[in-house]
């Protein structure tokens, strides 16, 4: 069966020959120390230094650049009633609207932090495949557990969606439109259903799948994880630069 989903081509980032361990752990101490950030102009510093790791690593922006403007059109539908609603110095009115100073400045934390954070999380997916994510994560010291559950649970969406597509093909084959009408809710019940038992079925159809392979929670790889310099060395950097971020941010917060 093949995917449903658009993976990026992990090929065209300058990371892919990096143990996938040390990306992991580089990548996930930077977004720790960017959700750490209390002032907005470090934040929007911590925006600026993630696009340009995002854009030196991963030139092919054909895969990224649509999931960036589609984040930042998700983070805008929640900040922008910040400043309306959060009291302090007014700095706009406009009749019975009044947008505070210290509500935008929450505004433009909340949107740099998360932006910064989102831009990380697609050039380390963007660096590797899920299948050695996952095992880096595992490699790192997350529990088997909880990276099986993950990488099942990542499998299994891929599987609903191909099944969710092949209905939609079906409906479309018999000339079928959705409305308002009570007859399209109806059908769109029964396709829920439908669903519903399609994962019941696929789950243990998985489940059979992996005892059939042997698989007993740990993963395993044809290659053996190699340190090298290089991975030292991104290491470092990962750390280096949010973490400078994090003291500046400190500082001009006291």
């Amino acid at each position: 069966m093949t995917s449903t989903f658009d993976y990026p081509d992990h090929r065209t980032s300058k990371l892919k020959s990096l143990d996938a361990r040390w990306k992991v752990a580089g990548f996930l101490i930077a977004m720790l120390c960017m959700a750490f950030l209390k002032t907005p102009m470090i934040g929007v510093a911590g925006v600026i230094a993630s696009l340009l790791l995002l854009m030196g690593t991963w030139p092919d922006s054909g895969w990224w650049l649509p999931r960036i403007f589609w984040i930042v059109a998700g983070i805008l539908v929640f900040i922008l009633p910040t400043p309306f609603l959060t009291p302090g110095e007014t700095f706009f009115e406009y009749g019975i609207l009044k947008a505070s100073k210290e509500g935008l400045d929450t505004s433009v934390l909340i949107f740099s932090r998360g932006l910064a954070i989102s831009i990380l999380a697609l050039a380390l997916i963007g660096s590797s495949t899920i299948q050695d994510l996952v095992r880096g994560a595992n490699g790192f010291g997350l529990p088997s557990k909880i990276c099986s559950i993950f990488w099942l649970g990542f499998r299994h969406l891929d599987l609903l969606s191909h099944e969710f597509k092949r209905m939609r093909v079906a409906l479309r084959a018999r000339g079928y439109k959705i409305n308002t009408g009570f007859s399209s809710y109806k059908t769109i019940a029964w396709l829920s259903a439908n669903m519903l038992v399609r994962a019941l079925d696929r789950s243990e159809h998985v489940g059979l799948a992996i005892k059939a392979r042997g698989f007993h929670g740990v993963f395993t790889s044809l290659e053996t994880p190699k340190t090298t310099w290089r991975e030292v060395g991104f290491f470092f950097a990962m750390i280096l630069i949010p973490f400078s971020l994090l003291v500046l941010d400190f500082w001009l917060g006291n």
